[in-house]
């Protein structure tokens, strides 16, 4: 009776034309997901769009089944194509048990939210003797399937341990010695860029306004970066950049605010790079109140920063200061090259204090 086969694969050899056809259509009626091999992959692709108006998954191949790497192959792709315990809409989810996992507020590491909107997951699972597979649901009535910098988003992980011992129950955490495990990460964002293609500029950044060069234009944009014709007058290229939470100055453990309009003075060091600034070059030096989208967006008042809300948010001035009172400099240390060095133009020069503003007042940054 119809439904025999609801959710198995069938793959039919010779399915272009004749017998052929008429048995993928038949195994269709009975509820199977059918893969069409032919020669001719015209006649394979109209017997699949038969199979379609039944109301169940196709696949149309040109296979040479008298080649057995290609035979295997097509074994393969109807497997990853049609179903199987991977696909999440299969009538056999339907009576699989389901275990409800309770999950907890993450508070170990930024961004954290001690009010987690889910709390809890139905897990089910399943395996064909070849392969196991899982179902992971939960109740969520907004879509985020987006990246946004210190938010959350839809997605999921399952972590497997990759060894298994008679009667020892495997470690669930991650950096035990001798208890390796495996991660398989879903998300939203992710699975938006496979369904709809990259995102673009716009999409990630849709408050900025972004002027794109077009490739002929030249300049480090440039595909033809071989042409000696290629300008790159004015281009500004990144050789540190750090961030320092203004009211974290005073240590991790000592945060604090501060004063409006009091100068305040800033200390730290950025991570080491080996750079050389050739003959002519000039040093830029930004001091920013926030980087975002590099980092979250700051709300210019003294709080938990992920605790923000948009009524949070202040406008502030940042002044920085540059005076014989109050010096503003960048230490740079200096690698001179052996004196037998005769390259000349790109040899380092002294140890030198290069003066500039990195004092900021008057907000957190």
């Amino acid at each position: 009776m119809p439904g025999r086969l609801a959710d198995k694969i069938a793959l039919i050899t010779g399915g272009g034309s004749g017998i052929g056809r008429a048995c993928a259509l038949r195994f269709a009626a009975e509820g199977a997901n059918v893969g069409v091999a032919d020669l001719d992959l015209a006649g394979a692709s109209e017997t699949a769009r038969g199979v379609d108006a039944a109301g169940r998954k196709s696949l149309a191949m040109r296979v040479d089944t008298t080649d057995e790497s290609a035979s295997d192959a097509m074994v393969a792709r109807c497997v990853e194509a049609l179903g199987g315990v991977a696909d999440p809409t299969a009538a056999f989810w339907a009576s699989a048990p389901a275990t409800t996992v309770k999950m907890l507020p993450q508070t170990i590491v930024a961004p954290t939210d001690p009010n987690a909107a889910v709390t809890e997951l139905s897990v089910k699972a399943a395996h064909d003797g070849q392969a196991f597979a899982f179902l992971i649901e939960w109740k969520d009535p907004t879509e985020s399937e987006r990246i946004v910098v210190d938010q959350f988003g839809d997605q999921v992980a399952v972590e497997l341990p990759m060894l298994y011992r008679d009667n020892v129950i495997p470690s669930p955490m991650m950096g035990n010695p001798g208890a390796r495990v495996s991660i398989f990460q879903w998300r939203a964002a992710f699975q938006h860029d496979v369904d709809h293609g990259d995102p673009t500029v716009r999409d990630l950044y849709p408050n900025a306004l972004v002027d794109v060069y077009p490739d002929s234009a030249g300049g480090p944009r440039s595909r033809d970066r071989g042409n000696a014709a290629t300008r790159l007058g004015g281009y500004q290229m990144l050789v540190r950049g750090d961030v320092l939470r203004g009211k974290f100055r005073n240590g991790l453990d000592k945060p604090m605010p501060f004063a409006p309009g009091e100068p305040t003075d800033v200390s730290f060091t950025m991570q080491a790079a080996f750079h050389t600034f050739q003959a002519g070059h000039r040093i830029m030096v930004q001091v920013q109140s926030t980087w975002f989208p590099m980092v979250d967006l700051n709300p210019g008042v003294f709080m938990h920063i992920y605790d923000a809300k948009a009524s949070d948010f202040r406008s502030t001035t940042q002044r920085v200061y540059h005076s014989a009172a109050r010096p503003s400099s960048v230490e740079v240390n200096a690698i001179r090259r052996p004196s037998g060095d005769q390259t000349g133009q790109n040899r380092s020069p002294s140890p030198a204090v290069v003066c500039v503003s990195s004092e900021p007042s008057g907000a957190i940054w």
